[in-house]
């Protein structure tokens, strides 16, 4: 069950018990900022920082903004996040990358949709903030994710438009149910077709980018490949095969996994 908590300036609605995960690796130029603006945003909230790995000073950086620290050696942004979920215990996570790329202003009305909407998790759907600026959000990348969410539209029945998006909230027992198979940036595809999966209640808004998130990461595709070898996308096709011939017990692990988070 979620806890709300008023907030008499804006009449928002949000869980009271709420977690901010940021994964970051060499984000010593941003990480304090970062932090510093999501305290402004959710000044109750807890913030949990995961260093994957830096060779710079961003972990001390994040140590004295205040966040709790803790290291992943193992390189790969699936990795930092699978470091956060087991660490963070809230009624809702946030998750956002270290780069500040992202209004930490959303942050209320994404944790407002989740409760009020009674959504397992809320995805910001990127937005550039001049239409057509080449800076902003590159052609190549904008095309791989519109493919690739067209993709995962069709095959689950429910449409997405961004599945790359680093922003997200979540509820408790969506983080629960979570495998977390990925590695690296894949990890942001696989989070969206655990949910499709699963038939949960997920929505989307509308949320600005300062620049695209992706200019330094490897290619929408390659990280499409890789979510579709390494998560549920993979095996969403081979377990709805194998079902004819092996009958339900095929889906039951996932779904027993999602039941028990749910107690």
């Amino acid at each position: 069950m979620l806890l709300v908590k008023i907030d008499t300036t804006s009449q928002m609605r949000y869980p009271a018990c709420l977690a901010i995960l940021i994964p970051c690796r060499n984000e010593a130029s941003t990480i304090g900022k970062v932090i510093a603006d999501f305290r402004r945003a959710l000044p109750d909230a807890a913030i949990w920082v995961c260093d994957n790995g830096s060779h710079d000073d961003t972990a001390a950086r994040a140590h004295a903004a205040g966040a709790q620290v803790l290291s992943e050696p193992r390189a790969g942004k699936g990795n930092a996040v699978r470091a956060l979920f087991t660490v963070a215990d809230a009624d809702a996570l946030l998750l956002v990358d270290g780069d500040d790329t992202y209004d930490a202003g959303s942050a209320q009305a994404m944790l407002t949709m989740l409760a009020g909407e009674h959504c397992e998790m809320v995805v910001a759907r990127r937005v550039t903030q001049q239409a057509g600026a080449q800076d902003a959000y590159r052609r190549g990348h904008e095309w791989g994710n519109r493919m690739f969410a067209a993709s995962i539209s069709q095959l689950f029945g429910h449409r997405v438009d961004d599945v790359f998006s680093g922003y997200r909230a979540f509820t408790r027992r969506f983080v629960r149910s979570f495998p977390a198979a990925s590695r690296g940036f894949e990890i942001e595809t696989e989070l969206t077709v655990h949910a499709l999966d699963l038939g949960l209640r997920i929505r989307e808004m509308r949320r600005r980018i300062a620049r695209d998130p992706t200019a330094r990461r490897a290619s929408s595709i390659r990280c499409a490949t890789a979510a579709a070898s390494r998560s549920p996308c993979c095996t969403f096709m081979s377990r709805r095969t194998r079902r004819v011939s092996s009958g339900w017990w095929v889906l039951r692990p996932r779904c027993c996994r999602w039941r028990s988070a749910c107690r």
